[in-house]
């Protein structure tokens, strides 16, 4: 486990930071990431996202597809399999529900990494394969009929 200069405070009759609650300590929640963790919940164990939150370690509850693969599709983009202890994260959860394709209702969330690499051009591209450097001269490719790129 991470040692953080967090103030830990738990909830009483578990070991795992106090739960931030978007209705009561807003719909913004802003800190430095300490860990990822599971905990139980009445739908069985979730992930939870621990974050130190203005000196104290809060519990950010991953119990919803929407914020799930945000975060899950940070660490793919990375290539990384966790994120950076004390790295600012911002999770923001919209103020009110959406609909689905499927006609599901869903909390959406925005989440911000201000410190991870953003992708290039050539991430956004996708497989673009080094050259060497220096400019390319037309060399007669049949697949380009001729005309130089």
């Amino acid at each position: 486990m991470t040692t953080t200069h967090a103030q830990s405070t738990t909830t009483p009759d578990t070991e795992y930071p106090r739960a931030w609650r978007w209705e009561e300590d807003g719909l913004r929640a802003d800190g430095t990431y300490v860990m990822m963790d599971r905990a139980p919940s009445e739908y069985g164990e979730q992930p939870i996202l621990v974050l130190e939150i203005d000196g104290e370690s809060r519990s950010v509850w991953v119990n919803t597809t929407a914020l799930r693969s945000k975060l899950a599709d940070e660490l793919r983009r990375r290539g990384e399999r966790n994120f950076v202890v004390g790295e600012p994260i911002i999770v923001t959860r919209g103020a009110e529900k959406k609909v689905s394709s499927s006609d599901r209702q869903y909390w959406p969330f925005v989440v911000r990494f201000p410190d991870a690499r953003q992708s290039d051009a050539a991430d956004l591209l996708g497989d673009v394969p080094d050259d060497g450097g220096g400019d390319q001269k037309d060399d007669g490719d049949q697949n380009d009929g001729g005309i130089p790129f």
